[in-house]
């Protein structure tokens, strides 16, 4: 039996009034307790950094030595990498993705344009089907990159157009 955190306070005010013993009101209060979910929503992470998590939920590494070794390890990179904005803030928000769950965040995506190239509106970069960076005349095929992407790419100093937002 799961119940929410309204009823339980509910369940422990009565329990209060007619519990005769300690025991009989431990006992009580360790079924409320032990039967109370905390519906949270799932925390929204970029996907890589998600998926860098459930392999470590799925080792039975803790919470503890996750966080860890998102500072220290160099398996976490893509985790590390989205840590460089508030660290405090975004602690706390892989502790709540390790507890209540995760789903991937919408990114914007950006059409990136080759530098120094003027001609025909712009070159813009895409990934040709060795996976090498290549460039186009044509923006309709250029890739669409991730914030993440881009950086790992080395294109961050490179001008963008966004072609997709998201909000969330």
């Amino acid at each position: 039996m799961t119940i929410s955190k309204e009823e339980a306070v509910q369940e422990l005010m009565i329990a209060a009034d007619n519990c005769i013993t300690e025991s009989d009101l431990r006992e009580h209060f360790e079924h409320i307790i032990f039967g109370l979910t905390v519906d949270h929503p799932k925390v929204k992470l970029p996907r890589e950094v998600g998926e860098e998590l459930e392999d470590y939920q799925d080792e039975d590494i803790d919470l503890l030595d996750y966080l860890h070794d998102v500072i220290d390890s160099k398996e976490l990179r893509a985790t590390r990498v989205w840590m460089l904005g508030d660290r405090e803030q975004l602690i706390g928000i892989l502790a709540d993705a390790y507890r209540y769950g995760w789903e991937a965040r919408k990114e914007a995506l950006y059409n990136v344009k080759v530098p120094l190239v003027q001609a025909q509106g712009g070159l813009w970069f895409l990934i040709n089907a060795s996976d090498k960076l290549d460039a186009t005349y044509i923006q309709d095929l250029a890739k669409k990159f991730s914030m993440e992407e881009i950086n790992t790419w080395g294109l961050q100093d490179c001008e963008r157009e966004e072609v997709i937002h998201y909000d969330d």
